[in-house]
């Protein structure tokens, strides 16, 4: 009798087998304005009779950040790496049509797309009104709008510069303008104003945006 001796595949001696878990945690950034980070990483070791000597891979999920210091949000934890992005369109069915054509004019012009947060109240309101002064006429039905936005570190106080705005923007003391440094105002629609004004909080709020937190604007 004759005998022969054949190896199995080595996916056939050593099968596949998922398995899967999950790590959770907490922090200790609980207090008003407190702010810390966490750096993580995993060593996953795979052990096995059939399958030789054992091997880890090692795993660094990006660094978290967690906070309690996002104006009207409870303590919470984002990927402070991730630059997000608040995006405004013209098209009507979406809220703010004036306030994204202002925007992408004020972009085309020479104003970064990428501002970075202000929390501050008392400059929040120093920015709004150094660009929208009382001086300027209100057209009824219209409020006036500023980009960047008084909520960011280049708002018109707080960023410098002068003022720009364009033909259809009702404001005829302020001449046109370019370039990085500056600010833009426009009178817009007042209800399509406070709508985009909402949707910046939201969008502050759910993205952790604290203060110096770089962000970005798209208008389309």
């Amino acid at each position: 009798m004759r005998y022969a001796l054949f190896e199995l595949p080595f996916a056939a001696r050593c099968p596949r087998v998922h398995r899967e878990g999950d790590a959770q945690f907490s922090t200790t950034a609980t207090n008003p304005n407190a702010v810390g980070f966490s750096d993580t990483f995993f060593n996953v070791w795979f052990l096995s009779p059939c399958c030789g000597p054992s091997t880890y891979i090692t795993s660094e999920p990006p660094r978290t950040r967690c906070d309690n210091a996002t104006p009207g949000r409870v303590v919470g934890c984002v990927f402070p790496d991730y630059t997000p992005t608040i995006v405004y369109t013209d098209s009507t069915q979406y809220c703010c049509p004036d306030v994204a054509r202002h925007i992408r004019q004020a972009q085309t012009s020479g104003i970064p797309g990428t501002l970075t947060r202000l929390t501050d109240p008392s400059l929040i309101d120093s920015n709004g009104r150094v660009a929208c002064k009382d001086s300027y006429l209100r057209p009824p039905g219209y409020s006036c709008d500023e980009y960047p936005f008084r909520s960011s570190w280049q708002g018109a106080r707080t960023g410098g510069g002068n003022p720009r705005t364009f033909p259809w923007c009702q404001i005829p003391q302020i001449p046109p303008g370019s370039g990085l440094a500056g600010y833009s105002v426009c009178m817009v629609n007042s209800t399509q104003n406070g709508l985009a004004g909402t949707a910046l909080g939201s969008f502050y709020g759910q993205n952790r945006v604290i203060d110096n937190d770089p962000f970005r604007v798209l208008a389309n």
